[in-house]
């Protein structure tokens, strides 16, 4: 928590996120990753895979860029007709 390269408030909702119920999955995911921690000393990699744990669990949106997200205009929409043939 005191280390000066990471961000507090971002520990501090990995931390809240770890202390929910998890399914099995990302519970072995964090449990590996700790292992990996334990013996590699790098709190970075371990911060990172709890940040992709809690992506790919749901509990975090990905954030959209707005490039990326544009409205609709009327050009963009085309029509569709679809003729069911019954016997």
């Amino acid at each position: 928590m005191h280390h000066p390269e990471l961000d507090r408030r971002d520990l501090v909702g990995l931390i809240k996120f770890l202390s929910q119920p998890l399914p099995r999955i990302y519970a072995k995911r964090i449990k590996d990753s700790y292992k990996v921690f334990i013996d590699a000393k790098d709190i970075r990699g371990l911060i990172d895979e709890i940040r992709k744990i809690k992506i790919d669990s749901g509990k975090e949106e990905t954030k959209i860029s707005q490039k990326t997200s544009q409205p609709l205009k009327k050009e963009d929409l085309h029509l569709i007709c679809f003729d069911y043939l019954s016997a």
